[in-house]
């Protein structure tokens, strides 16, 4: 579920979502990922109040931006999904935000002349698309990659190795 930012998250973020082992927010001209270090549960450790639960966890900060992109492209979610959330956040009700739609995806409209930007989940899996009219447009899409210790393309996708492990993002075009 790709969660719309109604003021319950950092203003520069338009959509969150979350995932297993970490969150992404998703800026007009860039992508916030954090991952943290999924934490083994044997038998012992399936409890609640188990210290091994209570144990914090390694982290990493990944940032996707698009180089030369439009500054401020249209950030929309489609694909509605039936199922609301809520944030109540501190004691003060007027920062509690409820009813907060939801989708299935979020695209990124013009994200570069005549190009598209389109994610979801597919699988279970993060999913993304560059989508253009003209398949030319896409040599203009130009990422940069803050965060992570190696990257690479393989199996048509990135695979970023950070320091808790490796983060696969399918590059697919449409």
């Amino acid at each position: 579920m790709f969660v719309e930012n109604v003021g319950q998250f950092d203003s520069k973020a338009r959509f969150q979502v979350r995932g297993a082992n970490g969150t992404i927010f998703l800026a007009p001209n860039e992508m916030w990922i954090t991952l943290v270090e999924p934490v083994p549960l044997s038998d012992k450790t399936k409890r609640f109040d188990s210290d091994e639960l209570k144990k914090p966890s390694k982290g990493v900060n990944v940032r996707l931006s698009f180089v030369g992109a439009n500054p401020n492209p249209k950030v929309e979610g489609f694909d509605p999904v039936d199922s609301k959330t809520s944030y109540f956040i501190g004691n003060d009700p007027a920062k509690w935000k409820g009813n907060v739609p939801t989708y299935s995806g979020v695209r990124y409209v013009d994200l570069y002349s005549g190009v598209d930007l389109e994610i979801t989940s597919e699988k279970g899996k993060w999913v993304w698309r560059f989508v253009a009219n003209d398949s030319s447009r896409l040599a203009d899409v130009k990422l940069k990659v803050d965060g992570q210790d190696r990257m690479r393309i393989e199996n048509e996708h990135l695979n970023l190795t950070t320091s808790i492990g490796d983060l696969l993002l399918p590059m697919i075009n449409a």
